[in-house]
């Protein structure tokens, strides 16, 4: 089996967003569109790095928010400008865009279908390098998710506890 899911809406702002994956006690949480469809993840380490002048930024949409960090779109979301044609910042003063580090290489959300087998998603896991596969269903909405923690509790021979999403 694998855990429940837990997802916010792409319109949900950030800091909304990150107190829902404080409160789950989760490492990360999908991020959906208005279909309920897996667009994205968001976690604890999309917000490394982001000092005091970029605070303002945890109150955007998360679809916003990762476009910004990620450079890439999510829905409706694209990432805004930073520079004119000239090379010259349109930030304003004290704004600086977050560092390239902060940027993920291009990629959509890490997903396998329901009936994936644990070899494929040990394959995800490894490849990709993440701390999580979401699995999703023949629409691509998400019915589960496969964490590292899950793939260590099964070499251990913990059976691991699944809640059932509230």
């Amino acid at each position: 089996g694998f855990g429940p899911v837990e997802c916010v809406m792409f319109d949900t702002p950030a800091i909304e967003a990150l107190a829902q994956l404080h409160r789950a006690h989760v490492g990360g949480i999908g991020v959906v569109d208005a279909q309920g469809v897996l667009i994205s993840n968001i976690s604890a380490s999309d917000i490394k790095g982001v000092g005091d002048e970029h605070l303002d930024w945890l109150a955007l949409p998360v679809g916003q928010l990762l476009a910004q960090l990620h450079g890439l779109e999510y829905g409706p979301y694209k990432p805004a400008r930073t520079r004119a044609r000239g090379g010259a910042s349109i930030l304003p003063p004290k704004k600086r865009p977050l560092p390239v580090t902060q940027r993920r290489v291009a990629r959509d959300v890490i997903s396998c279908s329901e009936d994936a087998t644990f070899s494929e998603v040990l394959g995800l896991l490894s490849k990709r390098g993440v701390h999580r596969v979401y699995v999703v269903n023949h629409q691509g909405l998400p019915s589960g998710v496969v964490t590292d923690t899950d793939v260590l509790r099964l070499a251990c021979g913990e059976a691991a506890v699944v809640e059932p999403p509230s």
